[in-house]
C-alpha cells in the first residue's frame, strides 16, 4: 500500500478490488477438494506472503497512511438464491 501511496499524485485517486478468501467461499465443496483448496492458500500464505484475507484489511491500511474520503463498497461476487437455480448456472458458479 505504501508503494501504491507513492506512486500517486498529490490528490490522485486509487481503486482497489479484491475478492477475499475467494476460493475458499463455495458451500457446498467434496470434502478433497474444500481440504485441497486449504492446503494450496496456506502454502501460498506461508511460502509466498499471500493474504487471502487482504480484501478486509484494504480500508484500514488506506485510514492507516492518512488516505482522505475513503469509499468502500462490498457486493457479493456470485450469489445464487433459490429453488430455481439451474444445474448450469450452479457450475459456471463452481468455475468462476
Amino acid at each position: 500500500m505504501k508503494n501504491l501511496q507513492e506512486c500517486l499524485k498529490p490528490g490522485g485517486l486509487l481503486c482497489l478490488l479484491d475478492l477475499d478468501y475467494i476460493c475458499l467461499n463455495h458451500y457446498e465443496l467434496p470434502a478433497g477438494m474444500n481440504d485441497m483448496l486449504h492446503k494450496i492458500m496456506d502454502r501460498l500464505e506461508n511460502k509466498f506472503n499471500v493474504d487471502v484475507y487482504a480484501g478486509r484489511k484494504l480500508y484500514s491500511y488506506l485510514f492507516d497512511l492518512g488516505f482522505e474520503h475513503i469509499d468502500a463498497t462490498l457486493m457479493a461476487h456470485s450469489l445464487f438464491y433459490g429453488d430455481n437455480i439451474s444445474e448450469k448456472i450452479y457450475l459456471t458458479g463452481l468455475k468462476n
